[in-house]
């Protein structure tokens, strides 16, 4: 894992939203579950990856909270050895988008 300090913002890192994997921190949990801090891969207004280290199956919901924004819900949509791949249950608006790729670093 390749961590950054750059943003993803034009002028300040590698390029925009569209040009680079947005990578970010988020406390992740499941139903009454503790929240873990994890880091949400490839980030876009649809959905992202999380490294595989619990056991998650395809239609588990997770609640997440990134830095500046209200809690989200997202579903497991598919399952590999390594990576999980969750869709937000309501997609990121442009000004939520925004707001993480300030807190983002590219990959």
């Amino acid at each position: 894992m390749r961590l950054s300090t750059e943003y993803c913002d034009e002028g300040l890192g590698t390029g925009s939203v569209a040009a680079g994997s947005i990578d970010i921190w988020a406390r992740v949990s499941q139903y009454e579950r503790k929240p873990k801090l994890a880091t949400v891969r490839d980030l876009s207004p649809s959905g992202f990856m999380l490294d595989r280290n619990s056991s998650v199956e395809v239609g588990t919901l997770l609640l997440l909270q990134f830095p500046g924004l209200n809690s989200m819900v997202a579903r497991v949509i598919w399952i590999n050895d390594i990576l999980v791949g969750c869709e937000f249950e309501r997609p990121l608006s442009s000004e939520e988008m925004a707001t993480l790729q300030k807190s983002a670093w590219c990959m």
